[in-house]
């Protein structure tokens, strides 16, 4: 990590020379300003409209994006689902999926591995690393739970869950704000706040963490007993409305005000954007927690020593 912005220039350098993920002040921005309603990225929408996937190794396809992401995916006990592909829903990073046997939603909800599940992880991680992935997440926020055997097991950084952003979000807002963190299942996750402050990312005993479950959604009702999910527009009107209700209403009458949300919960990506436009507040989600951490590995073509080469006499020319 370069603390010092003077060495901000030098970033992309160091990167190359020592091939490790290097962040700085630039990365730290782009976290908080891409939660922003105002901000335009890469949405699901537009990663499901341009996505092609190969099962198996990416033979004979021509020289990809530079930076591959590594995701654990669930077992979906579904024959049709494939195990192993890779993905091109954007134009940034390729993205690598592999299913470990056995690990379903089920056990991932009581935060448990069994032994076959401990080595099948194992094994994917060393092949993801071999297959040149400069960081590890899961499709599924409750992998938190494995975020220290996956982390003792790779050589790179790996963020299982966008938990791991909880007290980077809630140090940069007022003492007086709170995060609200919308989870599939809210016993579930409370039963993980051991785990969590472990790991030194979240400590959910904060009374400015309030957490959210899905249940309290029109269309995810059944969404943590039974993994079952409404039509989407039905689901987007339901998380819409009660949660612009809740943080524009309801709580503020009672002194509670929010500075931002989490979406713990990766069923409700595509809410994410319309979430900020309805609340105006900053929302966090996987893709930001993967942007972050990818982009420790970019070569940004807009600012970098090539774009250095005068010294800025810090003089404005006014129009």
């Amino acid at each position: 990590f370069i603390e010092s912005t003077e060495l901000l220039p030098y970033t992309d350098d160091v990167r190359k020379a020592l091939a490790l993920p290097v962040w700085d002040a630039v990365n730290l921005c782009d976290l908080y300003y891409a939660a922003r309603p105002e901000y335009s990225r890469f949405e699901v929408s537009d990663w499901m409209q341009r996505l092609t996937f190969e099962i198996g190794r990416n033979e004979g396809r021509g020289e990809g994006p530079s930076r591959k992401l590594a995701v654990v995916s669930l077992d979906y006990e579904n024959v049709r689902v494939p195990r192993h592909w890779n993905c091109h829903g954007s134009i940034d990073y390729e993205i690598l999926f592999m299913g470990v046997v056995g690990l379903t939603r089920y056990l991932t909800s009581l935060g448990k591995l069994t032994h076959a599940c401990e080595k099948g992880l194992s094994e994917a991680i060393k092949f993801m690393q071999k297959e040149g992935c400069c960081g590890i997440t899961g499709d599924c926020g409750f992998m938190m739970a494995y975020q220290i055997f996956a982390r003792d097991h790779a050589e790179v950084p790996v963020f299982m869950s966008p938990m791991v952003m909880g007290s980077a979000i809630l140090s940069a807002l007022d003492k007086n704000l709170k995060v609200m963190i919308i989870t599939a299942d809210e016993m579930a996750l409370k039963d993980q706040k051991k785990v969590l402050k472990e790991i030194g990312c979240i400590d959910l005993t904060e009374p400015r963490y309030i957490i959210v479950g899905c249940e309290e959604f029109r269309g995810m009702e059944k969404l943590a007993t039974k993994g079952e999910i409404g039509e989407m527009a039905t689901v987007l009107q339901g998380v819409l409305s009660t949660v612009g209700r809740m943080v524009k209403e309801e709580w503020p009458t009672m002194g509670v005000h929010v500075g931002a949300i989490l979406l713990e919960c990766a069923h409700l990506l595509p809410c994410s954007e319309l979430l900020r436009k309805e609340t105006g507040l900053p929302v966090y989600d996987a893709i930001s927690c993967c942007e972050f951490f990818a982009s420790a590995r970019q070569d940004y073509d807009r600012f970098g020593i090539k774009q250095w080469p005068y010294a800025w006499d810090r003089s404005i020319e006014e129009e």
